[in-house]
């Protein structure tokens, strides 16, 4: 008997899954990483629909946003799996930015008093 690959059905919901516990665990970071996903997904969808970019779904015969809604909207699985794996990148780039370097003693103006 042979294993029956996953559903699509199962894959999403194990995606689904992942990004709650993504926001739970990183909060603001994953929100934010999700968001710069979207907004410039759907800037370059714009913009590529503006430049020419032929669509030939019914969506292409409306109006330009709604086509870039359109697409980006199908982009979401692909977004999704993005930001599972740049929040923990983008989360130790941040924490880093925020951590003060160690006082050394040693590197002290010669004007500070000392103790």
């Amino acid at each position: 008997m042979s294993q029956e690959a996953p559903s699509l059905r199962a894959r999403l919901s194990a995606i689904s899954s992942r990004l709650q516990a993504l926001m739970e665990e990183y909060g603001g970071i994953a929100l934010a990483v999700w968001m710069v996903l979207f907004i410039g997904t759907m800037a370059a969808s714009y913009t590529a629909i503006k430049l020419g970019f032929q669509v030939e779904t019914a969506a292409g015969s409306a109006s330009t946003f709604a086509a870039a809604y359109a697409f980006t909207m199908l982009t979401k699985p692909a977004r999704a799996v993005a930001t599972l794996a740049l929040t923990p990148v983008v989360a130790r780039l941040a924490s880093r930015r925020q951590t003060p370097p160690a006082a050394d003693p040693a590197q002290a103006p010669e004007d500070a008093p000392r103790s």
